[in-house]
């Protein structure tokens, strides 16, 4: 498994020899020389969701993405994103005929989000993009709009005690 904070891999497996492509693009490997011998992988991660720094997590399927977030947050909120639709991330508008206006309606889970976020407003809750690697592109661009910006359709933020993570598999298996 692999944890990223933004594009910096944290801790994993690091790629050595020729092929690495990290080295012919400059990227640098967990620049800042931290150890992680003495934590855990379900440590580094929950130190990076209480940071408030997105993270993704890159692994074979199996590998246990899924349940070391359900561990950090069981109730946390999950967007499947192999077979999700626009109307999924990003809501939906719809044309109010007494006004004559278009309406934006927000996606169910932004309204689930916020809900969770405002009844435990001193608790983190988790929205985790899972399956990232195997959404179409179309899609991945939308999901990392809000990744990335905190903000749905360009229109909702996410509350400020919502914390983001997604997960993808490896390139062969999300073909």
């Amino acid at each position: 498994l692999n944890v990223y904070f933004g594009t910096e891999l944290l801790c994993g497996n690091e790629p050595s020899g020729k092929n690495d492509l990290s080295q012919e693009r400059g990227v640098k490997r967990n620049p800042y020389r931290f150890s992680f011998d003495s934590v855990t992988e379900e440590e580094i991660i929950a130190g990076a969701v209480q940071s408030g720094v997105a993270v993704f997590l890159h692994g074979k399927s199996g590998d246990g993405k899924s349940a070391r977030i359900r561990q950090l947050d069981p109730d946390c909120e999950i967007l499947y994103l192999r077979n999700a639709s626009p109307e999924l991330l990003n809501g939906k508008s719809v044309y109010n005929s007494n006004s004559g206006e278009m309406l934006d309606i927000p996606p169910t889970w932004y309204k689930k989000v916020c809900e969770k976020c405002k009844r435990e407003p001193d608790k983190i809750h988790i929205l985790f993009f899972d399956e990232l690697s195997n959404a179409y592109p179309s899609i991945q661009g939308m999901a990392f709009n809000i990744i990335l910006d905190r903000e749905v359709n360009g229109i909702w933020r996410l509350p400020d005690n919502c914390r983001i993570v997604a997960a993808g598999n490896e390139m062969k298996e999300s073909l």
